[in-house]
């Protein structure tokens, strides 16, 4: 093959490694940053509340909403926009804090929620999935008043999907890893085994061949097997120990190069310690 018609392939591939590449990267930004828009949005006089999803912490099960109130129409005063004319009270489905009180010419600011995840526990990562239930009622004097809520989703670990509209001011949202994140998690799979197939493969080798101690190859399997370990630590999310990917790969990785690198390391102080089965030295005199 002619170097032109080489290096044309492997422009050809890295193109398209590039365009495949964007192309995830626009529908992950699409499947994750999502807005979605419940109750009376058309009613003048209305509460709007903006609530942005902060954070997911999938080993507390909590999501970290924050959520601003803006009165509209004659809850509002004129030269004040975020300052309502009369006491507010919007009750939450979060658990901390429960409600939202805000007195009358106080200006509304916004204040972190924190809601509770139903779903997977988080050791099924990267294939754990949530859901939460997200709902705004609010009282003046007693009386009910109608509702508009915008929430978006901004938490980069994690994509969401309206999974039912419980009423006109509640609604159930599901989470569910990022297409980044399942790509980094079975790359990791593989990449382990990978790893620990090479290490067993040289292995095998050295024992086969009765090479002795090849320092150099030891100090590659020892490295591999701490390297692992540093790896393993950079899944998106931060797993704990007992997740799908270490039963999967890390735990089984680990244990194939500490037994290889165990097994080539006696083998090779059996062939170290082995007396020299060179030719005899002929007696002197003989």
């Amino acid at each position: 093959m002619k170097p032109w018609v080489r290096w044309g392939v492997v422009l050809l591939v890295a193109g398209i490694a590039g365009t495949a590449g964007t192309w995830l990267y626009a529908h992950e930004r699409a499947a994750r940053d999502r807005t979605y828009t419940i109750g009376s949005s058309t009613a003048p006089d209305r509460l709007r509340i903006v609530a942005s999803v902060q954070r997911i912490d999938a080993s507390a099960h909590d999501l970290v909403l924050r959520v601003l109130v803006v009165p509209l129409g004659r809850y509002a005063e004129a030269d004040s926009p975020l300052t309502p004319t009369r006491d507010l009270l919007i009750e939450t489905t979060a658990l901390r804090p429960g409600s939202l009180a805000i007195p009358a010419g106080e200006r509304s600011s916004s204040t972190d929620l924190t809601v509770g995840l139903d779903g997977d526990a988080i050791t099924a990562y990267p294939f754990d999935k949530y859901q939460v239930t997200i709902g705004f009622y609010a009282e003046v004097a007693g009386e009910p008043v109608p509702v508009s809520v915008e929430i978006f989703s901004n938490d980069p670990l994690f994509r969401s999907r309206l999974a039912q509209h419980v009423d006109d001011s509640t609604v159930e949202i599901s989470f569910s890893r990022t297409s980044g994140s399942l790509i980094m998690g079975w790359f990791m799979i593989g990449g382990m085994w990978a790893l620990a197939l090479a290490v067993l493969a040289g292995a095998w080798v050295i024992v086969r061949q009765r090479r002795g101690l090849v320092w150099p190859a030891l100090g590659w399997m020892a490295a591999t097997f701490f390297a692992l370990a540093a790896f393993r630590n950079t899944a998106p999310g931060l797993p704990p120990i007992g997740s799908v990917l270490d039963y999967a790969a890390f735990l089984w990785a680990e244990a194939v190069i500490a037994i290889s690198l165990a097994v080539t390391a006696a083998a090779g102080l059996r062939v170290e310690r082995a007396p020299a089965t060179g030719p005899a030295t002929p007696a002197a005199g003989s």
